[in-house]
Formats: structure tokens, sequence, C-alpha cells
């Protein structure tokens, strides 16, 4: 088994992950459910918005909101992503890669304590509308007792920084031709 968590309330994961079974661990619980997101139609075909996207060790280059990644991009892994709302220094969130399907969709997922506390899973998704255009999605799924408090502190602040992510990208994605 590999020990996946922290605060003493490490997930278990046998070796072998179930990748479903481990998504559904990040799934929105009924208590207090929010969301946050944007997103943002890209001059360029889906595979070269996927290559950004999945390109953890340029994000400092062009990502204004998550502004380094440590980890990789295998289901049950952890993933720190080190945030910035609004241009302030950066924290640390530790997070678990939960779902990827290649080309299209990317997860990532917290939780404090147990699910019904605070549990958080970021959705990123890549659409083709067409050869040479396609929309980036991003939206943070919340449920947990501790959602207001995290959106009376963060709420402004997580939708102008998923806003800018979103533009980031599109224009990194431009730039790369």
């Amino acid at each position: 088994m590999t020990r996946l968590g922290r605060c003493g309330n490490a997930l278990r994961v046998r070796a072998g992950v179930d990748d479903e079974a481990f998504h559904q661990r990040y799934r929105q619980g009924r208590w207090f459910r929010r969301e946050v997101g944007a997103e943002v139609e890209i001059a360029a075909p889906v595979g070269r918005v996927w290559d950004a996207l999945v390109d953890l060790a340029a994000y400092p280059t062009w990502n204004p909101f998550t502004v380094a990644v440590r980890g990789g991009l295998r289901v049950g892994s952890p993933v720190d992503l080190f945030v910035s709302f609004d241009g302030r220094r950066p924290f640390r969130q530790r997070e678990w890669v939960n779902r990827v399907e290649a080309g299209r969709v990317l997860c990532w997922g917290t939780r404090m304590g147990p699910a019904w506390v605070l549990t958080a899973n970021r959705w990123q998704w890549v659409e083709p509308l067409g050869a040479d255009r396609c929309r980036y999605r991003t939206t943070d799924r919340f449920s947990g007792w501790l959602v207001p408090l995290v959106f009376a502190s963060y709420g402004p602040a997580m939708e102008r920084a998923f806003t800018a992510m979103a533009r980031a990208l599109a224009r990194e994605v431009e730039r790369r031709g």
C-alpha cells in the first residue's frame, strides 16, 4: 500500500490504484457545494493546448496563478502546486492527481480531514471546436463545512486567478504557435 494524504487523515491506495475509485474520493459532496471557474476559446488545436497544460515545468514562465508545480501526472500521485492570488507570495497546496484522460481531462484534488470538512477537485477540460480551435475550461468544485469560510476568504481572488490562468494559457499556446 502507498500512503497518500496528510494531517493524520491519510488515504490508502493499493499498488495499481483503481483510477475511477481514486477519482471518486474527490467528488463533490452534498454539504455547502460551490464552484469557481473560467473558460476561454483558443485559436489552436486541442493537442497544442494539452501539451502546454501538461508541461508543468513551464508553468513559471506563463501561469500567473499556479506559478510552479512539483510532481507528475499519474493518477494517485501527489502534486505540489505553488499558487499565488493577485501576485502575492505563493503558498504550497498539495493535491492528488485523480483523473487524466490524455488530450481531454486533467483533475487534481485535495481533502482536509474527512470529506464533509472540505473537499476540492480541480477539473480542466480541453474541447475541440474545430481543427484549429478549442475551448479550455477549468472548474474547482468545493464541498464541506469549511466552504463558506474558504469563499469568504478567497472567493473573489479565486475567480480572478482562474480567469487570469485561462487567459494566460491561451496567450502561451498562441505564442508557441
